[in-house]
């Protein structure tokens, strides 16, 4: 495994680059391969020339077991499994918290996972953060072990799987300072009968607890002055973020992957008449209860859209907290900000087939219903609110674009050639979700910026949808091209050929690349 720099990755892939760089032990399950879809070739040695041992098996719960011990011996671990893997394994879980190990524990769920089973771990005392895309795994991998190891909490970090497949450029500029970032674990870890270990800390439980604050923000503001990549506890895009004048009256919340998408819309929506915005929350675990009332404080509507369901409470658990947070404000908690009412809030779960567009536009149409909008609901079912209208639907200035493959192997070549190309020749930010389609067919769905390229939802409308050619380069070298166009930046045939023949390590390819943006089918758009 090449470390040092930037190629397209999974959420896996990314989680083993990070780990690599600082590790010393891999506990994972033989599950979370099969859910990443592949024999992951796992790191031989980290940042510090240390072997790196690695232990698979069908058990999870028996690899927590050993991973425990080994902790406990002053070695850094990783654990990996898969969603419902890790909520059967509550009581060894439990059993790191109570021994105040800094590990850090990666949660692979796909979205039935995400519809109950993730939010099991709310109540095992271990940090919770939820990434939104290769390149945020990577850097939460990173940001969650300096933040373990700093206070003794354990963390997970989910890696939500919302598509069939995810692909992002995941860059390292410097992979020796990323190391240092987390340190060396002989300098950073103790044995746990070593007096200076944190299990020796005369503090209650409670309070122990309360350090994870401290150290996740500290972590945090750490590997942005290394990566030169900002991360926070919660982003926020629409009105009034980062510094913007101006308040808007509908915000959109969500965590993860979810939340990312709602991001893009927020940030899509500011040219137009009513815009809104968007709140994604990143650490459920601890979360940031007043600084979400400050951020929300003068929203009229609020909807939570969550993939969890859980239908006999009265609310799904992201809404929940927050709608206790503004208890805390509005009953003068010490710490909480004053507020003098509390928004209309609106809790959405998502249906069998993910987040949509109609999905969207509904949401925001009854938010602005005022008293008359629904209170709860779930997306496709009878219960849900009405359905917007074209004018009510977002319309987005960055281009569409869908690559269909004939199967999973095929579709993954494109896409990684895809990105290799967009950013290599044009510097653009991209991403490239992987969905299946008709028949066996998959579809690649790509989606680029010159700053962050966002997830989307599930498009039903595209710019451009073409079949794929006879060969991956060609197709991936004439979508790259149509991107680049779009975003009126230069299309170099000569650099999107060498960059796709770098990646796929077949120099004939260059020559279909090239074949292919010098046709100028690119220039034109079709349907």
């Amino acid at each position: 495994m090449t470390i040092g720099n930037a190629r397209s990755s999974t959420s896996f892939d990314a989680v083993l680059r990070a780990e690599g760089l600082v590790t010393q032990r891999i506990y994972a399950s033989l599950e979370s391969e099969a859910h990443a879809g592949k024999a992951a070739v796992f790191p031989r040695t980290n940042a510090f020339g240390e072997e790196i041992l690695l232990d698979k098996g069908a058990d999870f719960s028996a690899l927590v077991s050993f991973a425990k011990e080994a902790a406990e011996s002053g070695v850094r671990i990783t654990l990996i499994g898969t969603a419902p893997e890790v909520l059967a394994a509550r009581r060894p879980l439990r059993a790191l918290v109570a021994s105040r190990l800094g590990v850090c524990v990666h949660v692979l769920a796909d979205p039935h996972a995400m519809r109950g089973a993730v939010y099991g771990l709310l109540d095992l005392g271990f940090g919770l953060l939820f990434s939104s895309g290769p390149e945020d795994s990577f850097d939460l991998a990173l940001i969650a072990r300096r933040a373990a190891e700093d206070c003794g909490v354990p963390f997970f970090v989910v890696h939500e799987h919302a598509e069939l497949t995810s692909y992002e450029v995941v860059s390292m500029r410097d992979a020796d300072a990323l190391g240092a970032y987390v340190g060396k674990a002989r300098a950073r870890l103790c044995k746990l009968s070593d007096p200076a270990h944190p299990v020796f800390v005369q503090l209650d439980e409670r309070t122990f607890a309360r350090r994870a604050s401290f150290a996740l923000s500290s972590a945090l503001r750490g590997f942005e002055s290394v990566a030169h990549r900002r991360h926070d506890v919660m982003e926020r895009a629409g009105p009034g973020a980062l510094g913007g004048a101006g308040e808007a009256d509908a915000v959109l919340v969500g965590l993860g992957v979810t939340g990312d998408c709602l991001l893009g819309v927020a940030e899509r929506s500011q040219n137009g008449p009513r815009p809104l915005a968007a709140l994604k929350i990143t650490a459920l675990r601890p979360l940031d209860g007043p600084r979400i009332v400050k951020t929300l404080a003068r929203a009229h509507g609020v909807t939570v859209i969550e993939a969890g369901l859980d239908p006999l409470t009265e609310t799904m658990p992201l809404a929940r907290e927050l709608k206790a947070a503004f208890t805390d404000a509005i009953t003068w908690a010490p710490g909480y900000p004053g507020v003098g009412r509390v928004p209309r809030f609106t809790s959405a779960v998502l249906g069998q087939g993910g987040l949509t567009e109609d999905d969207l536009a509904a949401a925001i149409c009854n938010m602005r219903d005022g008293d008359t909008a629904s209170r709860s609901f779930v997306f496709g079912e009878a219960d849900a609110p009405r359905k917007a209208t074209d004018a009510d639907r977002d319309v987005s200035t960055a281009p569409r674009i869908r690559v269909s493959c004939k199967d999973p192997e095929s579709a993954a070549k494109v896409a990684r050639y895809l990105l290799a190309a967009m950013t290599g020749a044009a510097g653009l930010r991209a991403r490239a979700a992987l969905r299946a389609g008709d028949e066996g067919a998959v579809f690649v769905d790509v989606s680029a910026s010159k700053g962050l390229a966002r997830a989307e939802p599930v498009r039903g409308s595209f710019d451009w949808a073409m079949p794929m050619r006879d060969d991956e380069a060609s197709s991936a070298a004439l979508a790259a091209a149509f991107i680049i166009h779009a975003h009126r930046a230069l299309v170099d045939g000569g650099q999107i050929a060498s960059e796709i023949a770098a990646t796929s390590g077949n120099p004939e390819d260059a020559t279909l690349a090239r074949a292919a943006v010098e046709s100028g089918r690119w220039r034109t758009r079709a349907s």
